[in-house]
């Protein structure tokens, strides 16, 4: 996946523009619509496709997505069904890289090799089946008022593609990003 990300923002940076990477939560508003609503994504402009995995305790995601856990929760989806929806959006012609959201309770629940060997799985162009996976980061804005500069450092070292940013660091993430070539 690492190397479909990057040559998405490789391609976006070329073409002057800020890649495009909407998030849904898997199974909301159905579980029959998930598929559907990756297409449309992709039809829409998505680069890049952020397909969050339904968590029963999303704290650090906000009101929205955690009404939208809820609802995807309540109709069963659990992260074998939210692989196979984005198989079923593949199915259909989905080629956007996808990139699973998680915390990491539901991938330990799941199981860490088990969820790698089910990526490696995916249909072509799906970037699971590149044999690689990669780490993105992402900094929860309730963390950010005693998070340093060199915090936010050492999180870009281990990210593979990306690190998400809250607003609040701006500043820091762009001087950051200027530093380690950062999409």
């Amino acid at each position: 996946m690492a190397d479909a990300i990057a040559e998405v923002f490789a391609r976006t940076k070329a073409e002057g523009r800020a890649a495009f990477v909407p998030f849904v939560t898997a199974g909301f508003p159905t579980l029959d619509a998930t598929a559907d609503i990756l297409l449309a994504m992709e039809a829409s402009g998505a680069d890049v496709i952020e397909v969050g995995m339904p968590f029963s305790d999303p704290l650090a995601d906000g009101g929205t997505i955690q009404a939208a856990n809820t609802v995807a929760l309540r109709a069963g989806v659990t992260m074998e069904k939210c692989l196979g929806m984005v198989e079923d959006a593949r199915a259909k012609g989905l080629a956007a890289p996808v990139i699973l959201m998680t915390y990491y309770n539901p991938v330990l629940r799941y199981g860490e090799e088990r969820l790698v060997a089910r990526c490696k799985e995916c249909e072509p162009p799906s970037p699971c089946a590149r044999g690689s996976l990669s780490l993105l980061r992402v900094l929860a804005p309730s963390l950010t008022a005693a998070l340093p500069c060199i915090s936010l450092s050492q999180a870009a070292c281990t990210a593979s593609s990306w690190l998400t940013c809250p607003p609040r660091r701006a500043a820091c993430c762009s001087s950051l990003a200027a530093r380690r070539a950062l999409p």
